[in-house]
């Protein structure tokens, strides 16, 4: 394959394919490129859509990476025109009107191109508008005389305060009614978005693998860049986790396996909200050492790991070997979990790596891995085998299951807005938290739970 394209809600993966024969891959993330440059060795990588928040974002260093491996990277849309505005001085190439407003710095804030999305299984349909989009069609409106230009402004500025996941034309035009902007050109934009709203992101996307297609025509050399790449300690322990994250759920054959860790998590009342600090903290400081070139020594490591299995009871290997078992580790990445906290000690208040990947750290850590592991497991078993596979409908709207999980599970009222519930417990939205709700219902009432 000689293309490998990181695509999402922006454009279908069916589109796409008309312009440009390649790899499809889901949403990038955090070692992706990394992954699917060792996995396809691809001569051109494009990254259109990204993971922004609840999940890890694609770091600058594999894309500076992949570029030194003589990999052509391409950005545009959304993720890949915020990462190409900030690479393009290294050689990755920026494509479309999004690239060039953040080069341009006439649009900054990440928020302008995320939306909140389903899950693989629609395809990452997007269930919010980019605020960039809206920008640009009420621009066309202003430019036909639907409205005015002070509307304009001031729609602008009402969707911009809305929480991206919020971001619709029809909130924007209740708020702008709301707000007493003319009633006759909030009418007349209603009837007008019909035909004349602007995508601005997929017109980007279909131009970037345009792009693509044309380079490739060319049958390229490696791309060249003019810096040296550095092999650091970090970057060799980074991409050793990559690989070791992926074999620690090996025996599901499931790249989501985790997802359904961290909604154990997610769902367990307070316990998020108690580990998110300490893991925020603990990526802070991963960061800072890897910004700062600290590392610890091999005798500090050894002395480290010794007080921790004193501290646990872990006095023999045979108790070292079950801990580590129960955990999904073995003595290799229990010397990479203990060098990052061992940094962390020595950074404590200070920055640095990946909130979810630590938050199952720090699940290993305090013991309640294997329990939320051995029930995820449980739970996913139940309900994806069989005729329950085929029965199960992700029915977001299913008024017991909600009322059940908040009056029986966490034994409070139902908030009053279940979108800020979601995101603040760690959650992508209202439509992943519902979805995880409604599984954890139906695994109650299978009977099948531990």
């Amino acid at each position: 394959m000689t293309a490998c394209v990181f695509i999402g809600p922006t454009l279908p993966v069916a589109q796409a394919r008309e312009v440009l024969d390649a790899e499809y891959l889901p949403p990038v993330r955090q070692g992706d490129v990394y992954r699917a440059v060792m996995r396809f060795g691809p001569q051109a990588v494009g990254i259109i859509d990204g993971y922004f928040h609840q999940v890890p974002s694609v770091w600058h260093k594999e894309i500076l990476w992949a570029m030194a491996e003589g990999v052509h990277v391409f950005g545009s849309a959304s993720m890949g025109a915020l990462r190409a505005a900030e690479l393009q001085p290294f050689g990755m190439h920026g494509v479309g009107e999004v690239f060039a407003g953040y080069r341009q710095r006439i649009i900054e804030d990440d928020d302008e191109v995320a939306v909140v999305h389903g899950p693989p299984e629609t395809g990452f349909l997007a269930a919010s508008e980019a605020m960039v989009n809206i920008r640009c069609t009420l621009t066309n409106a202003e430019g036909e005389g639907v409205i005015a230009a002070e509307t304009r402004r001031a729609l602008v500025s009402i969707a911009k305060a809305l929480f991206y996941p919020r971001r619709s034309y029809s909130k924007v035009l209740e708020r702008g009614a709301a707000e007493g902007l003319p009633a006759g050109e909030l009418s007349a934009l209603h009837g007008w978005l019909g035909h004349g709203r602007v995508d601005v992101k997929r017109n980007d996307a279909l131009e970037m693998l345009s792009a693509m297609g044309e380079l490739l025509e060319r049958d390229p050399t490696p791309k060249r860049v003019d810096y040296r790449f550095e092999h650091t300690s970090m970057w060799q322990a980074a991409i050793t986790e990559i690989d070791a994250t992926l074999s620690q759920f090996s025996d599901d054959a499931d790249l989501y396996a985790r997802e359904w860790l961290l909604d154990e998590l997610r769902l367990d009342g307070d316990a998020y909200q108690k580990l998110k600090p300490a893991a925020l903290l603990r990526m802070l400081a991963l960061r800072e050492a890897e910004r700062n070139h600290i590392e610890v020594s091999d005798q500090e490591l050894s002395k480290f790991t010794t007080n921790f299995r004193l501290d646990h009871g872990l006095h023999f290997g045979r108790d070292l070997d079950q801990w580590l078992s129960e955990r999904n580790l073995d003595r290799k990445s229990l010397e990479k979990l203990m060098a990052h906290e061992l940094l962390v000690n020595k950074l404590a208040g200070e920055n640095a790596a990946e909130l979810e990947r630590n938050l199952i750290d720090l699940l290993r850590l305090n013991g309640d891995f294997a329990k939320l592991a051995a029930r995820a497991r449980a739970k996913r078993n139940a309900l994806t085998t069989g005729e329950r596979a085929q029965k199960e409908q992700v029915d977001l709207d299913d008024l017991r299951a909600m009322t059940w999980y908040f009056s029986q599970r966490l034994g409070r009222p139902m908030p009053e807005d279940i979108d800020a519930w979601a995101v603040s417990s760690g959650f992508e939205g209202a439509a992943a938290f519902r979805r995880a709700v409604l599984r954890e219902y139906r695994y109650q009432l299978s009977g099948k739970r531990e």
